[in-house]
């Protein structure tokens, strides 16, 4: 949960200048491919720099949604001020969140609102714990959401998922997959 006084954090300047986007993530989204069957209809919300396209196996279709258009064909939405890709999530098999949901406000929200459409959902977070300076040290680096390792886990089942694998991106950086119960 977000404790300051924004109504809506998303920092257009930021997501507007290219070179903050991490080539990093690129190995991440690699990584993440791996646990993406041939034949997905992927839908990217938060999809960045679209790296995870190039990545998905053979026969995959891939929607990328986001902030900021990306290519002529991203889906533009503000997911903090409840702007959704509702046909977009209504025909995608998997739903993918990679190092979106730390700029997320109301994670619980965002993640029901995905739930709705009982679709498989892979998503990365960075847990953390109440310690108050690690709060500031996320809150440096843009993030507004602050849930522990168990929120996350409570969120999962709350919203009627399961847990089908956990795999670590980083030690700090977990991947989880969910599908509907």
């Amino acid at each position: 949960m977000y404790f300051g006084t924004l109504v809506d954090p998303t920092d257009r300047t930021r997501w507007t200048d290219a070179a903050s986007l991490d080539p990093e993530w690129d190995r991440r989204a690699e990584f993440v491919s791996r646990m993406i069957r041939p034949g997905t209809k992927v839908l990217d919300l938060g999809c960045g720099r679209m790296s995870l396209r190039q990545f998905l196996p053979n026969g995959c279709s891939y929607v990328g949604c986001d902030f900021i258009a990306r290519d002529a064909e991203t889906i533009v939405c503000n997911l903090n001020i409840g702007e959704f890709p509702d046909s977009a999530a209504a025909v995608a098999n998997v739903i993918t969140m990679l190092g979106l949901l730390e700029y997320i406000l109301d994670v619980p929200k965002l993640l029901r609102r995905v739930a709705g459409y009982g679709k498989e959902v892979i998503f990365s977070y960075h847990p953390t714990g109440s310690f108050r300076r690690r709060i500031r040290a996320r809150r440096r680096v843009g993030w507004v959401s602050d849930l522990s390792w168990r929120r996350v886990d409570d969120i999962i089942v709350n919203i009627g998922y399961r847990l089908v694998e956990v795999r670590y991106w980083t030690p700090e950086q977990p991947v989880y997959h969910i599908a509907p119960r």
